[in-house]
């Protein structure tokens, strides 16, 4: 599972969690929405990633902090509408005695019909060269998460990696 995926992931349990405790806990009067849903989350993480840059014989050591705010909205009969995700992601990613830092900062847009929107900068990596790897724009996700469209330069979506910039 890729650095993002993880992020991902959690962030996923959270809407869902939200969403959840927003449809029981703030039931709506008879035509009227009921207020949007709100928490926060931050975590930290050290672990290590054998198979991101594995094709370069490399295995990482990762550290991240994630900071966010999630917002759920909720159609007049209380049934789920749409969340927001405001999300920034710092890593330090260390191999080979070299270390990257990423700092991403991008929003997520989930509608009730399953469609995923991703809009901001998802991957900005930089070393002791400046700039490795820079991954904005917008990315629309089917509801089975296939890729609907991608608007910007999305390379680390569709396969670069920044293992390179870790070599000797």
């Amino acid at each position: 599972m890729s650095m993002r995926s993880k992020v991902r992931a959690h962030v996923r349990g959270l809407i869902i969690a939200v969403g959840v405790v927003s449809a029981v806990a703030i039931p709506a009067g008879a035509g009227q929405a009921a207020p949007p849903g709100h928490t926060s989350f931050s975590f930290t993480d050290t672990f290590v990633d054998p198979d991101y840059c594995a094709a370069e014989g490399l295995t990482l050591t990762v550290s991240q902090e994630v900071n966010g705010h999630i917002q759920i909205f909720l159609n007049d009969d209380g049934s789920f509408r749409q969340a927001i995700v405001q999300q920034s992601v710092a890593f330090a990613i260390s191999a080979n005695g070299k270390t990257l830092h990423e700092s991403d900062h991008w929003q997520t847009f989930v509608d009730a019909d399953g469609t995923v929107r991703e809009v901001g900068l998802f991957g900005h990596v930089q070393g002791d060269a400046g700039l490795v790897l820079r991954d904005a724009g917008q990315i629309v996700l089917n509801p089975d998460d296939t890729v609907a469209y991608i608007r910007g330069p999305h390379p680390q979506f569709l396969g670069q990696t920044f293992c390179t910039a870790l070599l000797p």
